[in-house]
């Protein structure tokens, strides 16, 4: 390790080490004792995908709504980013994956005591293997090294618990939460009884038992109204924000020390692997064309083993073309800016059922197959919700249905009254013009009194 002067001189050389297969690195990792927190996981994942992810092509192929979600990037969790790699067929470049963590570790190894043996190892492993690239796609790979990944406390998925704030979950829809709490045993429901609302609060708010009783005795308007006094906005229709926080409390964080991330992430980005595989077999036929005699040609093996530090590796590091890439993720800001905002309000106001209670001044006839019809698609989705939850679902749509045509039953019934009254009135008319005209001439009947 001592022929590296310095971290970028190690930057420019671990390209070649990326011919070692993963299962070696893997074994390697493990003889080191050498696992990595899945925040550090999450940010080398985001940056392998990240040009393919944006590639123009692509990238232009996306809905509106995943453009508006890509502005927030940077905050994808680990979920989300292998959403991505399976909804949209994202290729996983695993050489890239490779430098990445070779620099990564490198760059760590001082504060993280990581032995300099392990890269002595894997130096020396490169040269039994020729100058060709591993590939694999993620789902090979992942069962491969997710042995050497650990959790930390108070990171979900890889973000600080601190960081999952209203512009993060804009990237997340309910189903992706509910989602990312299946992936860690959480069942998280669309609503929640009394009891456990009072559960969050008394683990949140650190409240004794006679707190907890006084809580008890209160409306779950009251116990709302009572945790957004305490600065916890919660409630038992779960949003987003509550989501995070029954995911929160289901994994015990609150009230826990969170250890700092203290890796440094200062590490180049290399290339995509076409063109890093283009580099490498550039730079065997540059050393081909130099070497003239058969005593040269017996130093290719030695020059090409780890004395690779010419013009061409220096071009490997150089060409990061990352203004590209920041071309990209402008022009998609700019392009999605104009999104309309009520793509966030529709996601937040999901099955806020109470607002089809207001009945217009006016109101039209309905049919219950229009008010399914009218529900949001979440709600319908199976997926989503569970037998409870359906049928305190289907109670609600009821009782709405059963509302409306009460009322509409009245107007029918005051219209009819009305109807009778008017057809009466004009009936005793027209017989008193005839009394009054032909049966007894100046008298109205029943003897009633003539004013004029």
């Amino acid at each position: 390790m001592s022929k590296f002067n310095s971290n970028e001189e190690f930057f420019e050389f671990s390209v070649n080490m990326v011919v070692v297969p993963i299962k070696d690195i893997v074994e390697r990792m493990k003889e080191h004792h050498i696992k990595l927190p899945l925040f550090a996981y999450r940010f080398l994942l985001k940056e392998t995908i990240r040009d393919e992810v944006f590639e123009e092509k692509r990238y232009n192929a996306y809905s509106d709504e995943l453009q508006y979600r890509l502005r927030n990037y940077d905050m994808h969790s680990i979920f989300l980013l292998e959403k991505l790699i399976h909804q949209y067929d994202i290729p996983f470049d695993l050489p890239k994956f490779k430098e990445m963590l070779f620099n990564f570790l490198y760059l760590n190894k001082d504060a993280k005591n990581i032995d300099r043996s392990f890269f002595d190892q894997i130096i020396d492993m490169k040269d039994e293997y020729e100058l060709d690239v591993e590939r694999m796609d993620y789902d090979e790979f992942y069962p491969i090294f997710e042995s050497r990944l650990f959790q930390t406390i108070g990171y979900i998925d890889g973000i600080h618990s601190d960081d999952w704030t209203d512009e993060t979950l804009t990237s997340h829809t309910l189903g992706d939460l509910k989602a990312l709490g299946q992936k860690y045993g959480i069942k998280v429901p669309r609503r929640i009884n009394k009891s456990r609302l009072i559960e969050i609060l008394a683990a949140k708010l650190r409240l004794d038992d006679e707190e907890v009783e006084l809580l008890s005795k209160k409306s779950i308007l009251d116990i709302e109204i009572y945790a957004k006094e305490k600065g916890f906005r919660i409630s038992t229709d779960l949003k987003k924000r509550d989501m995070i926080e029954f995911i929160k409390f289901s994994l015990g964080m609150y009230h826990k020390e969170i250890p700092e991330d203290e890796y440094n992430y200062h590490i180049p980005i290399p290339q995509l692997e076409v063109t890093l595989e283009q580099d490498i077999e550039e730079h065997v036929e540059v050393v081909e064309e130099v070497i003239e005699t058969d005593e040269d040609k017996d130093m290719v093996d030695e020059f090409i083993e780890g004395q690779v530090q010419g013009e061409e590796e220096e071009a490997v590091i150089e060409a990061l073309d990352t203004d590209k890439e920041e071309d990209i993720e402008t022009s998609s800001q700019e392009e999605t800016i104009e999104v309309d905002e009520e793509i966030e309000e529709e996601e937040e106001d999901t099955l806020e059922l109470e607002e089809t209670e207001e009945i217009d001044e006016e109101p039209r006839d309905i049919s219950e197959e229009e008010i399914d019809d009218n529900l949001p698609d979440e709600i319908t989705d199976s997926e989503l919700l569970t037998e409870e939850e359906k049928e305190l679902l289907d109670e609600k749509i009821a009782y709405i249905i059963r509302k409306y045509h009460q009322k509409k039953k009245r107007r029918k019934v005051f219209k009819v009254i009305f109807l009778t009254l008017f057809i009466l009135i004009v009936l005793f008319a027209a017989y008193a013009y005839i009394h009054y005209t032909w049966i007894q001439e100046g008298e109205l009947p029943f003897n009633i009194p003539i004013f004029w």
